[in-house]
């Protein structure tokens, strides 16, 4: 399990915490607090984050372990595919997977709300899959307000937002979530 906090940076300076770099583009960049190298640089960053950044209330993710290398999730210009990389994971059992260079597909949008989907990789076989969330008005990255439940065996690697009537995605609607 992992805690997550979301941050929006609200000035053009660009700030790293971690390897993560939280900017002024208007994308959530969600961070994983149990990381100690988080941890220790949010504890350096604590001036400018009161005054540059927006923080949402911090939430729980059920993952099944942690995503050592790869996982990268990017959109397509004109489809509701995401393309996803090759990853290496460690399960919380401390067995070892791998998942090859993949896509998953998002569903298609509610006509009146949009909706955040969570992008997972199942631990057991190293598929990526899309979990759909429930179109909620006001739903948004920086909420997660309507996520789907994710179940046991993953690895939640993106959250995406889907907005209403949408027929493609682009970068802003993704936020990354590895562990």
């Amino acid at each position: 399990m992992s805690t997550m906090i979301g941050f929006r940076s609200t000035s053009r300076l660009k700030t790293r915490v971690g390897v993560k770099a939280v900017t002024g583009d208007g994308k959530v960049t969600l961070l994983n607090l149990d990381n100690k190298r988080v941890f220790r640089e949010l504890q350096r960053h604590n001036s400018l984050a009161s005054s540059t950044l927006m923080v949402v209330a911090p939430f729980f993710q059920g993952d099944d372990g942690v995503v050592e290398l790869g996982g990268v999730v990017s959109t397509r210009a004109t489809t509701l595919v995401l393309d996803v990389t090759a990853l290496n994971f460690t399960r919380t059992s401390g067995v070892a997977g791998t998942g090859v260079v993949g896509t998953a597909t998002v569903g298609a949008a509610d006509i009146t709300n949009p909706r955040v989907d969570t992008v997972v990789v199942d631990t057991t076989n190293g598929a990526y899959s899309v979990i759909a969330g429930v179109a909620t008005p006001g739903a948004s990255l920086f909420n997660l307000q309507g996520k789907g439940a994710v179940p046991a065996n993953r690895i939640v690697l993106a959250y995406v937002l889907v907005p209403a009537n949408a027929t493609t995605l682009t970068a802003a609607a993704l936020a990354d979530a590895r562990p």
